[in-house]
């Protein structure tokens, strides 16, 4: 989101996707990346539409669609690629109902590091500009 709300271009699509193939090269690659990479570009592209405003509710609705968006396609590759799950319309339903518990703590970390970078990022700006308009008046 914040990615997508504060780089333009393909710089916004970069960082994020980097940071995850550099880490997936040090933790290991999985069967899953796919999907994983693919939340990250609709989330990406969700973190446009706070470019003109980040209100508190549009950030909270925006993470909460980005968590949604998330779950909803890395659970979809659990079952299409992976072997846990009977490919069935009850074994995608399975897949969801077991990951449901995890979901949790995905909304949790989500609010919080949205609030932390996006509002942690305005109070360093705002702190930024203070010091060069008070350098600039003495």
């Amino acid at each position: 989101l914040f990615s997508g709300s504060y780089f333009g271009g393909v710089s916004a699509f970069i960082l994020p996707l980097g940071i995850m193939l550099l880490s997936d090269a040090i933790i290991g690659f999985h069967s899953t990346m796919i999907y994983v990479y693919g939340s990250f570009l609709f989330i990406v592209l969700l973190g446009k539409f706070l470019k003109t405003k980040t209100s508190f509710i549009r950030l909270t609705v925006t993470s909460l669609i980005s968590s949604i968006l998330f779950f909803t396609i890395t659970n979809f590759g659990v079952w299409q690629g992976g072997g846990l799950y009977p490919k069935t319309f009850q074994g995608l339903g399975q897949s969801y109902a077991m990951a449901i518990p995890f979901f949790r703590n995905t909304l949790l970390g989500d609010f919080f590091y949205t609030f932390i970078l996006f509002y942690g990022f305005q109070l360093v700006t705002l702190l930024l500009n203070r010091l060069a308009f008070v350098k600039k008046s003495s």
